[in-house]
């Protein structure tokens, strides 16, 4: 819990300096793809996708340049599980079961953002840098499959234990667009690819099992220029 605030904070802090120059509020909402590597060949992880609810700010160095934080709530992990299929009426019918590993975190980025003058009332721009991700709650869900997965079971992790790494070092690379919209207000579409350099299992587990996330992200929000 200490650590969240001190994400949040520094997200504040941040945002509170750049409401001095010019600077641009974005509210947005997105999905994340993710998966994560684990260091066996025992287990052949597949990707899971959320909604991600977001928030940045952006404060003009120039009219190309900006600095970008802000906070923002994802879902990370990944889920193995083993299917079959059984015929019913001619009809074959996948039946199996599934194993869900899913990390809920507060993520703060620090992204240096450069526009690009393309001659048009659309703006494209790129962005890279950094940030910190503190996870807040993990669960382990074993589902069933029979055409849609029923949840069969719901164990918590305890974060809190030695054996996991709640805060992660995090890098982050999108592009997007600025479409005008109202007087000082406009769209932005983004689609950004993110990765931990941080394992989520620690070296205090039993086994090197890694842990390190990955994902591609679409996003979707207004901008309001102050």
């Amino acid at each position: 819990m200490k650590n969240i605030k001190l994400l949040a904070s520094f997200s504040l802090v941040l945002m509170c300096a750049m409401s001095y120059a010019q600077v641009t509020i974005s509210p947005y909402l997105g999905a994340l793809h993710s998966n994560t590597k684990i260091n066996t060949e025992l287990i052949q992880p597949n990707g899971i996708s959320s909604v991600v609810l977001g928030m940045h700010a952006d404060y003009s160095l120039d009219k190309n340049l900006s600095v970008r934080s802000g906070i923002k709530k994802t879902r990370r992990g990944f889920e193995v599980g083993a299917t079959t299929g059984i015929d019913i009426l001619g009809t074959s019918i996948p039946v199996g079961v599934k194993a869900a590993t899913e990390i809920d975190y507060i993520e703060v980025p620090l992204m240096l953002m450069y526009k690009i003058d393309a001659g048009t009332k659309f703006r494209p721009y790129v962005g890279l840098g950094s940030g910190l991700a503190y996870a807040t709650k993990g669960n382990l869900r074993t589902k069933a499959t029979a055409i849609i997965d029923f949840t069969v079971g719901n164990t918590e992790l305890q974060l809190d234990s030695p054996d996991y790494n709640r805060t992660s070092a995090m890098g982050y690379a999108l592009a997007g667009v600025e479409i005008p919209y109202g007087k000082s207000g406009h769209w932005i579409v983004e689609v950004e690819h993110s990765r931990s350099f941080t394992d989520f299992v620690s070296e205090d587990f039993l086994i090197d099992a890694g842990g390190r996330h990955r994902g591609i992200g679409f996003n979707v929000g207004y901008g309001i220029r102050f």
